[in-house]
Formats: C-alpha cells, structure tokens, sequence
C-alpha cells in the first residue's frame, strides 16, 4: 500500500485526465534548452530511429522511448491550492513510492537537480507545464530500456550523471510491465489522495485503453 498523502496536497481532487504512455524513440526539446546538450546532430538523432520535438514544458533535452513510464496529469492547482513547487516534489515521492514497492531506495529533492536517484544514477525525471494554473506533461520513470539512447545527449542538461532502470536497480531478470504501471498509478493515487482514477494507457504504437483505479 502506498504511504499516507502528502498533508500539504491532501486538497487534491480533482484530475481532467490522466494519461500514462510509452514512446516510441523520441527526443524532446524543453523551453529552455542548451545546445551544448545536444551531442549529436539533428540528422544523427533521426538516422538512429528516433523523432525529435520541441516541447512547452520546462527543462532541456531528454530522451522517451518503450520502457519508460510517461505520466502525464492534468490539474488545475488553483482549485486544488497546491504550489508549482509542492506539485513537482509530489511526482518526485510518487516515483520514490514506486520505486521502494520494487525494494529500490530513491531519493529527491537533490540540490540543484530534479528528478529521482538512486545513488548518483537518475530513475525518473520531472518536466511540468503550467498555463493558468493547469498542468500538462509530468514526469518519466525509467523501468526497462536501453540507456545508450541517452548516449547522444545529455539529459537535462546534467552532464557525468549516468541513467539507471528500475529493473536494472532491483535486480530483477524481468519485471513485468503491468505490475510497474499499476503501482505507479496506486502511487499517484495515494500520493495526492485520491479515491478513483481514470487512466488512459497508451503503449508505444498508439493504441490505448481506460483503466479505473479505485
């Protein structure tokens, strides 16, 4: 079971949707981003397979791709009377949550850095968008994937700071992928405090489907 909601976001109820994904291979722009980061040409990062967009959210470069939770919520926080700050340190601990369910420590709240660690190696990765008090994007937890796709940036501008895998972490041969995505959407729930959760699940080629979490 997940721990007791964050008392500071206990007034979280509502939620337009909840949308949580694995990409194909792609590389995403934030709105601030550092050309430097970008290790390999345009052309180069698209010869590999791989699509590359220019996002609204915050942050620089990252990579998304299958084996990687996506999770994207759509809040208001006016009506929720949670902070900009609160809401991304309350997807860091859902991730946090997800990982110990699997007997992985993470930590946040890293000076300087978002994101999730375990040890000096990143899990999972924060990158909101808040227009008039209404989020989008959210955040991406690595569970199984080929950490070379990172190899040609540095991800979120955090150069020497490698990439890990909850499956890597926990030691595990195979960590089934409906277990890592039902205990990160019960972490989501529990985190902000709520009772029913729509989810729409949409994998790497498109197709989708709707889940209820009670």
């Amino acid at each position: 079971m997940p721990p007791p909601p964050n008392p500071i976001l206990t007034s979280l109820k509502l939620v337009a949707s909840i949308s949580i994904s694995q990409h194909k291979h792609v590389y995403t722009i934030g709105k601030r981003p550092n050309e430097h980061n970008i290790l390999a040409t345009e052309h180069e990062l698209r010869a590999c397979g791989a699509e590359v967009h220019k996002t609204r959210r915050g942050g620089d470069v990252t990579y998304h791709g299958p084996g990687q939770f996506v999770l994207y919520p759509v809040i208001d926080l006016r009506d929720a009377r949670v902070g900009a700050r609160a809401y991304v340190e309350g997807l860091e601990d859902l991730m946090i949550d997800c990982a110990r369910g699997f007997g992985v420590q993470a930590k946040g709240r890293v000076p300087g850095m978002t994101g999730v660690w375990v040890g000096e190696k990143k899990l999972g990765a924060v990158g909101v968008r808040i227009s008039q008090g209404v989020t989008s994007h959210g955040l991406a937890m690595n569970h199984r994937l080929d950490t070379e796709w990172f190899d040609r940036i540095v991800p979120c501008g955090l150069e020497g700071r490698a990439v890990t895998t909850l499956e890597h972490e926990c030691d595990a041969e195979y960590l089934e992928h409906e277990a890592v995505q039902a205990r990160l959407v019960e972490c989501f729930a529990g985190r902000f405090g709520y009772d029913d959760v729509r989810v729409r699940r949409v994998d790497a080629g498109g197709s989708g489907a709707f889940d209820s979490f009670h």
